[in-house]
């Protein structure tokens, strides 16, 4: 079986959950032997098909992403054309499988209604950051057509979150096409987790992920500059980038916080800091179900998150995390200071239950079999019927 394996944009520009869930899943669909391609678009790598270790990257080169729309719907077309134009040269391709509903799906889209390719779309966002609100809200009406042509069209719908599960069933997307299954994560052994937990000190805050506005992360630091204030030793290490990361810097000076807010920017490997750090801070709103959260809870740190899609799906708060009703830094402050205050013994056992929990639900090689039955199952109902 060969998957063509859709995502927003290519990991070596783009520091998302989508991009790295996907190489996370074409791996591990190879060690199942599927091979995987995974197509992204990207604004600085050249376009260049690069065989991996689990089939092939292909990078398509544009001048800006496809999904922007608008003024910028050049590339959207230009992007679409020539994808679409590889799916049909490369005859082997068995199925598209999409990370998000979004304009960049479009040749997946069109793949499905041309070709016959089979097609599985997997929803980046619930509720108020869904992906079909986002395709809707695009001016002129296209991006209304264009939702509507996905649902009518794509076999399957998977979702992460009991959120995005409701948003499918509220656009009227029939319970036969919703494929309800996490992301994945490669979990570290046993073993490792006790060594990670023997270092850790209780005051050490993380973030990783795109410093994007709807990521909300200032708001961490005034959430630190909050419990500092009352006299907590914590610190913030924020791992990653974009276009946000000016505002945050800004904001940790101007509160006093600087010293304590570390900014090594993007990293390739993040685990040397999920080892060191003691608990996963994040404000982010703007998630399906959080790529960074389920790698931190993997590695024993203990979550203090704010809602968003997904989270209850993760978090079990008071038991394994906490979690905030809203993204204020004030409310975060205080699910901080729990958090430190609480007793070596019992921190302990906090983020046993968090790497317990994930270490057996999300594992990234279950996550592959379940994708390849349900693609297997739908592809051969086509061929049947």
């Amino acid at each position: 079986m060969h998957i063509a394996l859709i995502v927003p944009g290519c990991l070596q520009e783009n520091y998302g959950g989508a991009e790295r869930q996907a190489e996370l899943l074409a791996r591990a669909m190879a060690a199942l032997g599927v091979r995987v391609t995974i197509v992204a678009p990207c604004r600085l790598s050249g376009s260049a098909e690069v065989a991996t270790d689990f089939g092939a990257n292909l990078t398509v080169r544009l001048r800006d992403y496809p999904n922007f729309g608008g003024r910028r719907i050049g590339s959207t077309i230009a992007w679409t054309i020539r994808v679409l134009a590889w799916v049909r040269r490369r005859r082997d391709i068995d199925a598209v499988y999409v990370f998000h509903a979004r304009l960049h799906a479009l040749p997946g889209l069109l793949s499905r209604m041309a070709l016959g390719k089979p097609l599985f779309i997997k929803l980046g966002g619930g509720g108020e950051v869904g992906d079909f609100k986002a395709l809707e809200s695009k001016a002129g009406g296209y991006g209304r057509l264009i939702a509507g042509l996905i649902r009518a069209h794509a076999d399957g719908f998977v979702a992460n979150s009991r959120e995005i599960v409701a948003d499918l069933k509220g656009y009227g997307v029939p319970g036969a096409k919703i494929i309800e299954i996490s992301n994945g994560v490669q979990a570290p052994t046993r073993d490792m987790f006790e060594a990670f937990q023997a270092t850790r000190t209780g005051h050490r805050f993380l973030y990783t992920g795109r410093i994007e506005p709807d990521k909300n992360v200032p708001v961490l630091v005034e959430a630190l500059a909050l419990s500092r204030a009352q006299g907590y030793v914590a610190d913030l290490t924020i791992v990653g980038t974009g276009s946000d990361i000016g505002n945050v810097a800004e904001r940790a000076s101007s509160l006093g916080v600087a010293e304590f807010v570390h900014l090594p920017g993007r990293q390739d490997d993040v685990q040397p800091y999920l080892t060191q750090g003691d608990f996963f801070l994040s404000a982010s709103q703007a998630e399906g179900q959080s790529n960074s959260l389920l790698e931190a809870m993997a590695h024993g740190l203990i979550p203090v998150v704010a809602e968003a899609s997904g989270v209850r799906d993760l978090v079990s708060d008071g038991e394994w995390g906490f979690v905030a009703a809203t993204a204020d830094p004030a409310e975060l402050s205080v699910l901080m200071q729990c958090a430190m205050a609480l007793p070596d013994a019992e921190r302990r056992v906090m983020a046993a239950k968090a790497y317990d929990y994930i270490a057996g639900q999300f594992a990234i090689d279950h996550v592959a079999r379940r994708t390849l039955e349900v693609i297997s199952s739908h592809m051969g109902a086509l061929q049947n019927g």
